[in-house]
């Protein structure tokens, strides 16, 4: 088994590598330029061709919510065009593609937390881009596994999009309250269970649609308080309305998941958010 990973050195792709590298699994990175949209189709089918892959694990994504919101043909080029590209250089080769999807495609209809079987209704073009991924991945490919994940921590913490740390600079560099959001229900969750949970998917040969959250959930605020716990930092949360934020991106207040097809498969192993970010926290490297 060679595994290719996209976005290998992104919050999520980079547990991937470091899974990968202490389980002394095959795999190699995969710089955007050679699955670029302006790329020759065969080309790109040559190359993950030549490196004899077996799997396309997909973590590439333009993530940016609020860019996405002001640049859609950017938003669509990233995150659909190169996922049609990646799409079709599986079905040539007849091998595995792994997509790393959002909770948030479902939309804000419901109160309570979304199952795989819900309809999607996305209220952000970032979400409707990785929805569109989605879609083309259904319509053309017999072997796929799509994580629809959310509220992610872990990775590098010296990563400009690590939310832990930036909540403990803000902290730092507060007087003495921070505001945090009351409106937004998620599961906070480890990149390292999602990858571990994927991993499983693939050595069990399964196929399809996941949820993959780490179980509990949270308000931004719950979430927020947790981490400044973890860390004992005594400032005071304020919790505030979304429209405090003044976003462009009109985010879904509920991105609140079950785990039931992972449930169905015998393969729902993630822990509650609070141990995971706990553990993650108390790593030596963070």
């Amino acid at each position: 088994m060679n595994i290719a990973i996209t976005g290998s050195s992104g919050m999520l792709g980079s547990s991937f590598v470091n899974f990968f590298k202490s389980n002394k699994i095959n795999y190699f990175p995969v710089d955007r330029k050679h699955f670029s949209i302006d790329c020759d189709i065969d080309y790109i089918v040559e190359y993950f061709e030549s490196r004899k892959t077996s799997i396309i694990i997909h973590c590439a994504a333009n993530t940016d919510v609020e860019f996405c919101e002001k640049n859609h043909k950017q938003c669509f080029n990233d995150n659909v065009e190169l996922t049609k590209n990646l799409v079709k250089t599986c079905k040539k080769l007849n091998i595995k593609f792994v997509f790393i999807s959002s909770t948030g495609v479902y939309g804000d209809y419901k109160k309570t937390p979304f199952n795989e079987s819900d309809f999607t209704k996305p209220k952000t073009i970032y979400h409707k881009s990785k929805l569109m991924a989605e879609n083309e991945i259904i319509d053309k490919l017999e072997y796929y596994i799509i994580i629809r994940t959310g509220w992610l921590f872990g990775g590098n913490k010296n990563s400009p999009k690590n939310f832990v740390r930036n909540r403990l600079l803000e902290a730092q560099n507060s007087k003495d309250i921070i505001k945090s959001n009351i409106d937004q229900h998620g599961n906070p969750t480890f990149t390292e269970d999602v990858v571990s949970s994927t991993y499983s998917l693939i050595q069990n040969d399964y196929s399809g649609l996941y949820n993959c959250v780490n179980k509990g959930f949270a308000t931004r605020y719950e979430y927020v308080n947790e981490i400044l716990k973890n860390d004992g930092r005594k400032n005071k949360i304020e919790p505030v309305s979304k429209s405090e934020f003044n976003r462009l991106a009109n985010v879904s207040n509920n991105e609140m998941a079950n785990n039931k097809n992972l449930k169905q498969v015998g393969l729902n192993k993630m822990p509650d958010w609070k141990i995971s970010l706990k553990k993650y926290m108390n790593n030596e490297n963070f």
